[in-house]
């Protein structure tokens, strides 16, 4: 409650023309901004929320106020655009494909030019159903030249997941294989990615049935 508050305090004191909450935790303070300010709020949705703790019933129900009350909403795939005016009773939601633009993209490097070894490359939300625990085990059974590089950024629920990450390669003796670069600008990380040799993500089967178009990979 003291984040939402703080935010508040700060719309009413900075006077943005735009609040943009992107998180489901977020959307408290962006229904209350919207209410109390002249500032234009946009609701842009990446994953569906799918917790059923009693917080997340509460912030569910603030979901459905603040979908309603946004100026703006936006989500990545049609389905999932479906399910928030579903979800919610909002009006009109706008699609937009989280997927780099055709300019962004480099043809990929000749085998010649990419390092040694095998590259395995993943990058985005970091947490255990996108790039579980038994990657790393599974990195314990193949050649030393295979290494696993991870880009990206840990969420408010997945916190502390890199830890675990790098404590399970050291504990597979296999720490010296995963690389782990942290969030890197848009542009970076393409080029980056294009010097890997494989892209790797994992889906466990009840998350992914939910989770119409995957909206970050």
């Amino acid at each position: 409650m003291g984040f939402w508050l703080r935010a508040w305090a700060r719309a009413r004191r900075e006077k943005p023309d735009v609040v943009y909450c992107s998180d489901l935790v977020s959307y408290p303070a962006g229904w209350i901004i919207g209410l109390t300010t002249p500032a234009v709020t946009v609701l842009h949705e990446h994953d569906t929320p799918l917790g059923s703790s009693r917080i997340e019933r509460l912030l569910k129900s603030i979901r459905a106020r603040f979908a309603r009350r946004a100026d703006v909403r936006v989500n990545p795939q049609a389905d999932r655009a479906r399910l928030l005016r579903d979800d919610t009773g909002c009006g009109e939601v706008i699609v937009a494909y989280n997927v780099p633009g055709q300019d962004e993209l480099a043809p990929p490097l000749a085998l010649a030019d990419k390092p040694a070894g095998l590259t395995l490359w993943h990058h985005g939300s970091l947490n255990a159903k996108r790039l579980t625990f038994e990657t790393v085990d599974a990195l314990a059974q193949l050649p030393e030249d295979v290494t696993l590089v991870v880009a990206g950024y840990e969420t408010v629920h997945s916190a502390g997941f890199v830890d675990m990450l790098m404590a399970r390669a050291r504990a597979a003796g296999v720490a010296d294989r995963v690389h782990y670069l942290g969030p890197m600008a848009r542009d970076d990380l393409y080029a980056r990615a294009g010097q890997a040799h494989v892209g790797l993500t994992a889906f466990v089967a009840d998350f992914i049935e939910p989770m119409v178009g995957a909206s970050n990979k």
